[in-house]
């Protein structure tokens, strides 16, 4: 273990205020001083504690004559003479001018060193011990801290820059997409009264997709119904475009003595704006889920929470629907021998016995286990 000693020196940027300090805080001419309050100063210097060349203050000081010791209280007696006297000079003065001093004593000032940035210390008359005092410390130098603070707001700003470029972006392609919505002075809002609930409205859309410029135009309009993934747009496309009850009559391949949905244009501008929000999507994964949402009674979880006698008398307004309607879409889509084709057989609906849990056909005709026809 290195031995300990004290050097008395004199800061003479600090009105050559004397003091005694650990040797190893002594570098050349050079004194490391430590940024803390009086108290812990006075304990670092006591207890020798060695300085942190990179946090602690640099000062220059002068040497005195027999200045070094190997113990504290000889140290701190020796600075306290030096305020007292003069016989205890620096060693650059020469003999003739230390005479000349000793011939002139007299009594020293209290001085004070006002170290910048740190707390002052001192040394008084009337002390047998150094007392410190504390001052308003300047805030620390923080250079290095200030470059990576500069860095990342750099980092942010170039950040935001693009976002906002992006977000322009953004606005540019939506103004682009909205006015190419209505093209011809139509929008397929304009065209027929949506959501369709009727045969004739249903004839009147199919029409106006029947142009590739109109299929377009309706494509970008529904595909801003927005939503989170592909489901969710298309559910909302649906619920803009058709209602329950007249989804009712329909499944995707027409099944269940239903109305074939695949077949119409509908299908396909569903499908196309899908795909042009969430171009990842395969045609097969848009096809599957128009397929659950045509499932009407699954919308509004119409089929898991109705109840047995509320089942049979949607099955009878859902025939008493595909009577009325049937004949004039199977004619609108050219379905041959459509006007051939009765009206299901409702006589043998009765009240199932099983009305909790998962679906049950009424009719046995309209068992989905035995729909196998596409």
């Amino acid at each position: 273990m290195e031995q300990q000693s004290w050097s008395v020196i004199k800061f003479p940027h600090e009105n050559d205020a004397v003091a005694a300090v650990p040797t190893s805080w002594l570098r050349g001419n050079q004194c490391y001083w430590p940024p803390w309050i009086a108290s812990r100063i006075n304990i670092a210097i006591k207890n020798c504690k060695p300085p942190d060349v990179e946090t602690w203050q640099i000062h220059p000081f002068t040497p005195l004559r027999n200045n070094v010791f190997d113990d504290f209280e000889s140290a701190k007696k020796k600075a306290k003479k030096a305020t007292k006297t003069s016989d205890l000079e620096s060693l650059v003065e020469s003999q003739s001018e230390l005479t000349d001093n000793q011939s002139h004593r007299k009594k020293r000032k209290t001085m004070k060193t006002t170290f910048t940035r740190f707390a002052s210390f001192e040394v008084s008359e009337d002390d047998t011990s150094c007392e410190t005092y504390a001052m308003l410390p300047e805030p620390p130098k923080c250079k290095k801290y200030f470059k990576k603070i500069i860095k990342k707001q750099n980092i942010i700003q170039s950040t935001l820059a693009d976002l906002a470029e992006d977000i322009n972006e953004i606005k540019n392609k939506l103004d682009h997409n909205n006015s190419n919505f209505v093209e011809d002075g139509k929008s397929i809002f304009g065209v027929v009264n949506l959501p369709i609930d009727s045969v004739t409205d249903l004839q009147k859309l199919e029409e106006y997709l029947d142009t590739d410029r109109s299929m377009s135009s309706a494509i970008k309009e529904i595909a801003t119904s927005g939503g989170k993934n592909v489901y969710d747009l298309v559910y909302r496309a649906t619920q803009k475009l058709v209602t329950n009850k007249f989804a009712a009559g329909y499944s995707y391949f027409g099944r269940g003595k239903k109305l074939k949905f695949s077949s119409l244009k509908l299908n396909g501008l569903l499908i196309k704006a899908a795909l042009k929000i969430f171009p990842n999507c395969s045609e097969k994964e848009a096809e599957h889920i128009r397929i659950r949402n045509m499932t009407s009674r699954d919308r509004d979880c119409g089929r898991k929470y109705m109840g047995g006698a509320e089942k049979v008398r949607k099955r009878k307004a859902h025939e008493e629907f595909i009577k009325t309607q049937k004949g004039a879409l199977h004619k609108f889509l050219k379905i041959e021998g459509s006007e051939k084709e009765s009206a299901p057989d409702t006589s043998s609906v009765t009240e199932s016995p099983n009305m909790e849990g998962t679906y049950t056909s009424i009719n046995p005709n309209l068992n989905p286990v035995n729909e196998n026809v596409s």
